[in-house]
């Protein structure tokens, strides 16, 4: 939908490293038991999904101060 939309996947692609880091020390046999694939592969979906994206993505909300958002969270 991201790119169907020419919104650049990087950020997602960023959150989801941070999420696979987190859940490296979990047992592997965990991902039998989630009801939700694990970060690692989701990264790698996402990864193989942005390469085969056409065009240039456009910034979402350009011009937009996300400084005091991220202080925020």
């Amino acid at each position: 939908m991201l790119l169907e939309a020419r919104v650049d996947p990087a950020g997602m692609i960023d959150f989801f490293e941070v999420l696979a880091k987190e859940e490296g020390a979990r047992p592997a046999g965990f991902k039998y038991l989630s009801s939700h694939p694990m970060a690692d592969d989701r990264l790698a979906r996402l990864k193989n999904v942005a390469s085969g994206q056409r065009g240039t993505p456009v910034k979402l909300l350009p011009g937009t101060d996300w400084s005091r958002l991220i202080r925020l969270c």
